[in-house]
């Protein structure tokens, strides 16, 4: 019988979120007591793996980000998140920098670049990686850091799909 522990540890985190653990808990254990003991492990490990890879990412998004950050400088001026620097963003980019300034105003922050690059998300970083910015911003930049620009833009493409899998939405570093 499993202990009071167990039963409001499972109601904190959830029989929905617990399911794959379960599932694979299943896989090893006969009892139902044992599948849940071994499921709250498998969690438990899960969470222990992604804090281990967290500062790694976070480091890696920070480096990514900096550095076309200061590519797009070098080339469309510090504030080149603007209209007016030429760069035809998507309306999914408008929309994150829009957020990224409303976001600083309702904290009371300054609307400069350091503060709004800070506030962008992986996401927007890696959506500048899509072939539609070929033209209007990866043929205009000399990238020594992405020196085969179209395949190491896919790859940057790739690996945010697997970073994905480690942090749900709400858990990504920023």
């Amino acid at each position: 019988m499993a202990s009071n522990n167990t039963h409001n540890l499972v109601a904190v985190i959830s029989k929905p979120r617990l399911k794959k653990y379960l599932d694979e808990a299943k896989k090893c254990c006969s009892s139902s007591d044992e599948q849940m003991n071994h499921a709250l492990r498998l969690y438990a490990w899960n969470t222990a793996l992604c804090a281990a890879f967290y500062g790694p990412i976070q480091a890696l998004e920070i480096a990514l980000r900096n550095e076309i950050n200061q590519q797009l400088i070098n080339k469309f001026g510090k504030e080149w998140y603007e209209l007016k620097s030429g760069i035809q963003f998507d309306k999914k980019a408008l929309t994150q920098i829009k957020e990224a300034k409303n976001n600083l105003k309702k904290h009371k922050k300054n609307i400069m670049a350091d503060n709004i690059v800070a506030k962008l998300s992986l996401g927007f970083w890696v959506n500048l990686f899509n072939k539609r910015y070929n033209e209007s911003l990866w043929r205009k930049i000399d990238c020594k850091s992405f020196p085969d620009n179209e395949r190491d833009r896919k790859k940057i493409q790739e690996r945010q799909i697997g970073r994905n899998q480690f942090f749900p939405q709400s858990d990504r570093p920023s």
